[in-house]
């Protein structure tokens, strides 16, 4: 073995030659084992992998294109870490601390991170967390399209990539969370949006996404109730598709607002009625409220087809219009009378209204 090391002033490069080292150069101290393989920088503290003139503080070039580039094991890892990255900088400028960059647009087949778990995850163990120990008011995580195509927007997606299928299996959950009385704190999912697939027939497929929100402490103990969902076609159990409001049936009312009213449509659960421009109680199922409390029914031609044990009441075509109330048995009654043009007195027919009333009373 043949060893010589010049002093550090030397300008010329000095040869270690041993079994197990061939061709390591040292110039300036700076290092290079087997053409580039392994390479330091002394001057501007870089090290290098695969390259010889390393451009950051560890620069990795990869040339094998079936091999990873970097693997990190720890079989016996406990409360470690495999890869810990901090910055201590106090600099406020905008930087990324971790990038990850796929340089050329032909390789669309790249997967940029994957992060996979074979564990079953605790509560509180996801596979992946991002947390913000600040008052932060921005988003904590961003999904970005910066493309200038305008019909190519962000896309977030929830895939159950498993082939098993099964109807009402479910698809996806967005979950959210906070503790509850300060006295005894813990979790509560306040708040999820469900996705089921209603229907995985081929052709035939139905979704359903329900969300569900704690309510019901009026009433006793809060839980989660199901206020809002849609979709739920099955069409094997002829499940119609359809928009449901408060399908878990609590007291819970639905209102909708106009431009100047605040109930220009209120569903009163608890009194089981619908009222319109306004919350005015009453025994009738349907109320209309408000200053302009008036109905307007376009006219027809005759009534629609009878239905046992209901009644109708319509408007028939006439100059000026007549208002009618149908039976069940196809009767015809006319409330309005006459066809002058000021709105009656121009005679009466035997079910018009006041000719049954007439006949009631003078009969």
């Amino acid at each position: 073995m043949a060893i010589s090391h010049p002093s550090r002033s030397s300008p010329k490069a000095s040869t270690i030659e041993a079994t197990a080292i061939e061709a390591t150069v040292i110039t300036a101290d700076d290092l290079e084992i087997d053409s580039g393989t392994l390479s330091i920088d002394a001057t501007n503290n870089r090290v290098g992998i695969g390259l010889t003139n390393p451009a950051a503080t560890l620069s990795v070039a990869h040339a094998d294109d079936t091999e990873d580039a970097v693997t990190i094991t720890g079989d016996s890892l406990t409360t470690g870490s495999l890869l810990k990255l901090t910055s201590n900088s106090a600099s406020s400028g905008n930087r990324t601390l971790l990038s990850v960059h796929n340089d050329h647009a032909s390789a669309v087949g790249v997967q940029m991170v994957h992060l996979k778990n074979d564990a079953v995850g605790a509560d509180g163990d996801p596979i992946l967390l991002v947390e913000s120990t600040a008052a932060e008011t921005e988003a904590i995580i961003e999904v970005r399209n910066s493309h200038t195509a305008t019909d190519k927007p962000p896309t977030l997606k929830l895939n159950r990539a498993s082939w098993a299928d099964a109807d009402d299996m479910g698809i996806g959950n967005i979950v959210f969370q906070g503790v509850n009385d300060p006295l005894s704190p813990s979790k509560i999912a306040y708040a999820t949006i469900d996705a089921i697939a209603t229907d995985t027939t081929e052709n035939d497929e139905g979704a359903k996404i329900t969300f569900q929100v704690f309510a019901g402490g009026t009433a006793g103990t809060a839980a989660t109730a199901n206020l809002f969902s849609i979709g739920g076609e099955d069409v094997a159990n002829a499940t119609q598709c359809e928009v449901v409001v408060n399908e878990a049936g609590i007291n819970c009312d639905f209102r909708v607002e106009g431009d100047s009213s605040t109930n220009l449509l209120y569903v009163d659960a608890s009194a089981e009625a619908v009222i319109i421009n306004g919350t005015q109680d009453h025994a009738a199922s349907f109320v209309v409220d408000g200053s302009a409390a008036a109905i307007a029914l376009k006219e027809m031609a005759a009534a629609p087809g009878d239905t046992a044990a209901y009644g109708q009441l319509w408007v028939k075509t006439a100059t000026p219009n007549e208002l009618y109330f149908t039976t069940d048995a196809g009767n015809d009654i006319q409330l309005t009378s006459g066809t002058s043009a000021a709105g009656g007195g121009g005679g009466a027919s035997a079910d018009d209204s006041n000719t049954i009333l007439h006949m009631s009373v003078f009969a």
